[in-house]
């Protein structure tokens, strides 16, 4: 920032509603993902199936999913709450 200063240009600063992830590493792209899918997840209150997606009988599934449009779920997959498929 000192340099963008020594230039004569402008800094402006904004505060975070939420998390902020520091990206000046390559990994920190995943961590930021991590926490962007964290964060969505958490907001899911109720399972949410698409037209034409099918769920196996024999498929574990437990607490609120969101599940895609055409998204096949087969028997012996399990799914835990907050995930979004397809």
């Amino acid at each position: 920032m000192q340099v963008l200063l020594d230039d004569g240009r402008a800094i402006f600063a904004q505060v975070a509603d939420d998390f902020v992830v520091d990206m000046d590493k390559p990994w920190h792209a995943l961590e930021a993902n991590s926490r962007m899918v964290d964060h969505l997840c958490a907001q899911i209150d109720e399972s949410i199936i698409a037209d034409g997606a099918e769920i196996s009988d024999g498929a574990d599934i437990s607490g609120n999913i969101v599940v895609g449009e055409n998204t096949r779920i087969g028997k012996r997959v399990v799914l835990r709450g907050g995930a979004v498929i397809g």
